[in-house]
């Protein structure tokens, strides 16, 4: 693309989260561009840090322009045609990523049935992500947009805006601060900024998030039976280990019990799919059963449109296939738009991977461990390619591409039809706009009737503190895209430890030190916050008190990499680990992995 005069700008929508908030850029030189407050209508003051780096991203010394093998993208549609065609009998399976346009998923699922024997699609979309939105669907709401929620006498907000919509977090804390105008009840396991901002806060254990939530609108005289809740002695027994503070629960369910029209917020943070689908179901049905409104905040910008249009079609998410194992073995494996390198511990993607004779992977920027890739095709980011998206506002709306992709670099649809057509020309046709067609009438399309409780946290912990996992609202060092913006990869941010004065003493940690927190899936690098303005913060939650020399709580860990999501397997383990509602244990130890491991070998040598 030739570098464009200056006065051009061009709007559009920011697709990191499902606010698609308004986007307008301008060049200032060759192959880069800006970010403008203004211009043509489309401001961009209420963008992010993420927002605010698209523009890094869109010309980057590290972007795909062009295959991994010579030739050229013809040659390389070929050579994975002749691949596949080979035999009557080549497996082909496509991981396509969610946050995508309908029109790419449905370009997938046409490629797929003209071998529908022979071929798997599965898509990846975060699991809480996806269970939020099967839960929302589930309760028969429309989603309301951030700006309906000024007509809400009380805010209900379970989960952590702010880690995925900081404008939308930012509107809820100046609300926070009106408290007698509107009642604002948050309930989140990752003690998120949003908590100081209201007295109606309850932190809980990670993993507690639907009891807690359960327990206070049965207090509220929500009908206990109509969200499919546990037996009362069973939640009570579950409260008792939920790290709650009991004061401020009855608080809540006071505000909860006095909501006229309240206003439901789902912002899932981490998790399984069934703890999230059963959140978002009970919070959705409350907040309709009293007249109130409901919204689903999804880290993916199109998961409510995907989510209805797979289960229309019967299509598989990647995450829940490779935790059964039903991830199929393939001659031909096409990983689309997204890097499960990136996203995943190596013992969830790479048995599905290694079975494949040929891996080929289409994204925007390689993948962060490389040795899984056969061959590498350039793909535009989803808004060079515009199509069908649900926003938070609940509408379905035809978005235009921001810019062109570069030359040469096609997009998802181009890229199956390109396939497409070297496979079998007369056959593939384009999807049309009733192929993608996604409206109201979709809410309850094969979206689960009654949702049960999920399985109970485990009582019995493993050895080591129970730790909250929170992806820092700029995704640094862990987005396969964000991570290469030029500013991130400067300040080489590790991940954050945030503990209260209390717990730093006890583990002998001062703030800015390097630690690291480990388990026996392995240990990660993390720098400790220790937050003295705010005594509260971090994980002493049970009456901020230490017994035995050993905190009582949780740590927080914000900002996860790679090399912390590998001590996750509660979270991407096998399907009855992910159903343990995720909490993972770590131990936590002075000096960086890299110092342990040589005073280690000192003391062995």
């Amino acid at each position: 693309m030739s570098f464009e005069p200056a006065g051009t700008l061009h709007s559009g929508h920011c697709l990191f989260c499902n606010l698609g908030c308004a986007l307008c850029i301008g060049p200032f030189g060759p192959q880069r561009w800006r970010t403008h407050v203004g211009g043509n209508g489309q401001g961009t003051g209420k963008l992010c840090a993420r927002g605010h780096m698209l523009c890094d991203l869109l010309h980057h010394a590290a972007r795909v322009y062009r295959p991994s093998a010579v030739g050229g993208m013809t040659a390389a549609i070929d050579q994975l045609a002749s691949l596949i065609a080979d035999t009557a009998d080549a497996r082909l399976s496509i991981w396509l990523d969610g946050n995508v346009a309908v029109e790419d998923l449905a370009a997938a699922r046409a490629l797929c049935e003209q071998r529908p024997n022979r071929t798997q699609l599965l898509v990846h979309l975060p699991s809480q992500e996806l269970g939020a939105a099967d839960g929302f669907d589930a309760a028969g709401v429309a989603q309301a947009s951030p700006a309906s929620w000024d007509g809400a006498d009380t805010l209900l907000v379970v989960g952590n805006p702010l880690v995925t919509h900081p404008p939308v977090a930012r509107h809820l804390m100046r609300w926070g601060a009106e408290r007698a105008k509107t009642p604002l009840v948050v309930i989140d396991s990752s003690a998120g900024l949003l908590s100081g901002f209201t007295p109606h806060h309850i932190v809980c254990r990670p993993g507690y998030e639907y009891w807690v939530l359960v327990s206070l609108l049965a207090d509220a005289g929500f009908d206990a039976a109509s969200i499919s809740g546990p037996a009362e002695s069973d939640l009570g027994s579950i409260i008792v280990h939920s790290g709650v503070d009991s004061v401020a629960c009855r608080r809540a369910a006071t505000a909860l019990r006095a909501a006229k029209r309240p206003a439901a917020i789902i912002a899932p943070q981490a998790g399984g799919m069934e703890r999230w689908r059963a959140v978002s179901f009970t919070a959705a049905s409350w907040a309709k059963a009293r007249g109130g409104m409901a919204s689903v905040l999804t880290g993916s910008a199109n998961t409510v449109a995907m989510a209805r249009y797979m289960r229309r079609h019967g299509i598989r998410d990647w995450v829940s296939a490779a935790e059964e194992g039903r991830v199929a073995e393939t001659d031909v494996l096409m990983v689309i738009g997204w890097d499960p390198s990136s996203a995943y511990p190596r013992s969830l993607w790479e048995p599905a991977v290694r079975r494949a004779a040929h891996v080929v992977m289409a994204a925007a920027f390689p993948p962060t461990d490389a040795d899984w890739v056969h061959q590498l095709l350039p793909l535009a980011m989803n808004v060079e390619a515009g199509g069908t998206y649900v926003l938070v506002d609940g509408s379905v709306s035809r978005l235009e591409a921001l810019l062109p992709p570069p030359s040469g670099v096609p997009t998802v649809r181009e890229l199956l039809s390109q396939l497409s057509a070297a496979l079998t020309p007369a056959v593939f046709s384009a999807p049309t706009l009733t192929d993608v067609s996604i409206s109201g009438a979709d809410v309850a399309v094969g979206a689960p009737r009654d949702v049960g409780p999920p399985v109970p946290p485990p009582v019995a912990a493993p050895e080591g503190w129970p730790a909250a996992l929170v992806a820092d609202s700029t995704q640094y060092a862990d987005g396969q895209m964000t991570r290469q913006a030029r500013w991130v990869q400067q300040l080489g941010n590790l991940p954050e430890l945030w503990l209260s004065p209390q717990e730093a003493r006890v583990l002998e940690l001062v703030d800015g030190q390097t630690a690291s927190i480990m388990n026996e899936r392995g240990a990660a690098d993390v720098q400790v916050v220790v937050a003295y303005d705010r005594p509260d913060f971090g994980g002493c939650y049970s009456e901020n008190v230490i017994k035995s020399g050993r905190p009582v709580g949780w740590v927080v860990v914000n900002g996860t990499s790679p090399a912390v999501r590998k001590l996750a397997a509660g979270r991407y383990g096998t399907a009855e680990e992910a159903a343990q509602a995720g909490a993972i244990y770590v131990r936590v130890q002075k000096g960086g992995v890299a110092a342990i491991r040589r005073e280690a070998a000192h003391v062995g040598g």
